[in-house]
């Protein structure tokens, strides 16, 4: 059996304590005392030779180990000069191929607009996410008032819903009324004095025209929604809200005075027709102011007829 290549010395073999003292004269210190002589056998001597020659092989390979660290340690640096170096190359040889040049000769760099494309959609990310945290923030706060305020919403909604309808049939109100009243004057009782009916007969003229503006603007700008609105009112469907309602009514109570003030002016441009002809006989201008007459009765009547309430 050997260890590091070195057979086992005689000494594993025999006992450790194998000197004996040398009788005879005794070595004496320098205080005078007398020394130990021992007279060592050739197994331990070998011993210690073989010691000794270790420790200094110990010696010169922890010499060897230090020059060996030293040169691995150069080593490293110069791998990580040379590992520079390329990375340096490999970004040359990257740029070199991602430089074009635009139509105005600018010339692009294709990987910095990466970059700054990069950085720009990180950019709008966290922005479109700010966002959506502050509307999902906003909007948690809405449903968390309403849920607070509801019962009290839920109550106030047809008081509200009725206070509109209220604003709305009071504001038609002096349209009508003056519409009602202008309709009233338009009949013509005396013809007698020419003069007077024909200055009659253009003064109502014009104020009929007047409130068929006035009639016509009522509504303006809810063309689509009365469309939809009488759409739905014709396939059977009911009116959803009393916002609705009262624009239907509006859009009724419109059509029927637009017939009777188109009617009523109709009527007023023949009598005026008629009486301005100075040169017309009188019998065939009272002939055709009868039959004037006789019309009016059945515009009014027409338009009456519309607001009659249904019998039961």
């Amino acid at each position: 059996m050997s260890y590091d290549g070195r057979e086992l010395s005689p000494m594993a073999e025999r006992p450790v304590n194998t000197a004996a003292a040398v009788s005879g004269k005794e070595a004496r210190s320098v205080s005078g005392s007398a020394l130990p002589v021992y007279d060592l056998d050739p197994t331990t001597r070998q011993l210690l030779e073989e010691n000794e020659a270790m420790l200094y092989r110990i010696n010169v390979l922890t010499h060897d180990v230090q020059l060996a660290q030293g040169e691995i340690q150069k080593l490293n640096n110069t791998i990580t000069e040379k590992n520079e170096e390329l990375e340096a190359l490999r970004e040359k040889l990257g740029d070199a191929n991602i430089h074009a040049q635009d139509a105005s000769g600018r010339v692009i760099n294709y990987k910095t607009e990466c970059e700054l494309l990069s950085a720009e959609n990180k950019r709008l990310l966290k922005e479109y996410e700010d966002v959506c945290a502050e509307l999902e923030q906003r909007t948690e706060d809405i449903r968390q008032n309403t849920g607070v305020m509801r019962p009290d919403s839920v109550r106030g909604s047809p008081a509200l819903s009725v206070e509109q309808f209220n604003r709305e049939m009071l504001s038609l109100f002096p349209t009508v009324d003056r519409v009602v009243n202008s309709l009233k004057r338009c009949v013509v009782v005396d013809v007698t004095n020419r003069e007077r009916v024909l200055d009659s007969a253009q003064k109502e003229l014009s104020s009929m025209q007047r409130l068929a503006d006035s009639v016509r603007r009522m509504g303006v700008g809810e063309e689509g929604r009365v469309n939809n609105i009488v759409s739905s009112i014709r396939k059977g469907e009911k009116v959803q809200s009393h916002g609705d309602l009262a624009i239907m009514i509006r859009w009724m109570i419109v059509q029927a005075f637009e017939s009777g003030l188109t009617a009523t002016e109709g009527n007023l441009r023949a009598i005026e027709t008629l009486l301005a002809k100075k040169d017309e006989k009188t019998n065939g201008i009272e002939k055709k102011d009868a039959g004037e007459k006789s019309a009016l009765p059945s515009a009014a009547g027409a338009v009456r007829r519309m607001f009659l309430r249904p019998t039961k």
